[in-house]
């Protein structure tokens, strides 16, 4: 994980560390150095907070907040370092306190990437391009880890224009606009990196954090969408929106489909064993889904993906879901008799909002790898599976 990456999800939401954190009691007695600490932090002036964070936590060692903020203070600060030996005590010292955060009960999104920082293999923003433009990215690096933003801006935008394709450089001054207060060229920057590369989160993310602060909530609400189809997968990419919502005090709910177990195959003979559907309420049509699933197991896979090992794919899971609708069509059941797991697979098959709910809301591991070429020609429908079936506020909610 670049140092970068950490250094920007703390300066530019700091608020959501303090969020997540309780305030001690005894912070009352330190209360200066508490302000004073927190003020530099939101800055991005990490350096500057470093020595306030290390008193603090020396202070308060059960303090998960102040423990997360050291981490990311000395991660920082080993961005500004060129000595190896150096740097590598640096970052053991955030990988540690990353833990101490963890311990004590914190697990945000930065002590997960303070908790991935490897000591012995730092990762380098330089290593993006070996030439000119990694080298200004990591003196940008530097000097916004100074929080001397207009230098790392100055820095960036020079790497963006050396290396038009490198995401990062265009990311990185955007994120540094926006740190000047300067939403207009944030959003500029930002929309480069994406036309660089529209499958990363990160740009989308970031945008949506600029308009929200800039009062653009329902415009910040459509990018924090596009971060969550981009990588739906990735925690970090629901982040905004998980946010945005308690910001805007608006529920985040997938439809619940609850699904009976997979059936089991012998190994030997390829042969499936379904067991009937227990704890379902409809037990007659979901058996539909269980014998569906036995027969791409036993036969339907080889047939359709010949010599390829047998995989779960979003193409079995779906006509698998859909023999349950259609067992409902064709007994005739009253959607208000169905249990409410059933009705919500009823209302999702017949809005065409099934496979999305599949590979967003129900993937696996296996699954989850029949998303990217589906993402490919299926962009606009994610999208209004996420804005209409997961984010509920008055102007869409409707109970499934």
């Amino acid at each position: 994980m670049w140092v970068a990456v950490l250094i920007f999800c703390a300066g530019r939401t700091g608020q959501v560390v303090a969020q997540n954190a309780s305030a001690p009691a005894e912070e009352k007695s330190a209360s200066g150095d508490v302000t004073k600490a927190t003020d530099l932090f939101r800055q991005g002036k990490m350096l500057d907070a470093l020595p306030l964070y290390e008193s603090l936590a020396l202070k308060f060692p059960t303090e998960a907040s102040y423990q997360e903020r050291l981490g990311v203070c000395l991660l920082a600060k080993s961005a500004t370092v060129s000595d190896p030996a150096e740097r590598r005590t640096l970052l053991k010292r955030a990988h540690q306190h990353g833990t101490n955060a963890q311990n004590l009960g914190d697990h945000s999104d930065y002590v997960d990437i303070l908790m991935k920082i490897d000591p012995d293999h730092p990762t380098d923003v330089s290593s993006l391009d070996p030439g000119e433009a990694g080298r200004l990215l990591k003196e940008g690096e530097a000097a916004f880890s100074r929080g001397d933003f207009p230098a790392a801006f100055k820095a960036y935008s020079k790497a963006a224009e050396t290396n038009p394709h490198l995401y990062e450089a265009a990311l990185f001054t955007g994120d540094t606009a926006f740190q000047q207060h300067d939403a207009a060229a944030a959003g500029e920057w930002f929309a480069e990196a994406i036309a660089i590369d529209p499958d990363r989160e990160t740009a989308y993310r970031y945008w949506g954090d600029t308009l929200e602060q800039a009062g653009k909530g329902q415009e910040a609400r459509a990018k924090f969408v596009d971060a969550v189809v981009a990588e739906p997968y990735n925690q970090i990419a629901w982040s905004g929106l998980v946010q945005w919502s308690h910001h805007h005090k608006v529920s985040l709910q997938a439809p619940e489909i609850k699904r009976p177990g997979a059936p089991t195959v012998d190994p030997a003979t390829g042969d499936s064993t379904v067991e009937p559907a227990k704890n379902i309420p409809a037990d007659s049509v979901w058996n539909n889904y269980l014998q569906t699933k036995a027969k791409w197991r036993s036969e339907t896979f080889a047939k359709t993906y010949p010599d390829t090992a047998y995989r779960h794919t979003l193409r079995e899971e779906t006509e698998a879901l859909h023999a349950v609708v259609l067992a409902v069509e064709q007994a005739k059941t009253p959607l208000d008799k169905l249990d409410s797991s059933t009705a919500s697979l009823v209302a999702v098959d017949e809005a065409g909002m099934l496979e999305p709910w599949i590979l967003i809301t129900g993937a696996d591991g296996a699954i989850a790898r029949d998303y990217r070429p589906y993402r490919a020609a299926h962009r606009e429908l994610l999208r209004a599976y996420v804005e209409q079936y997961i984010v509920h506020d008055k102007s869409n909610f409707t109970p499934h």
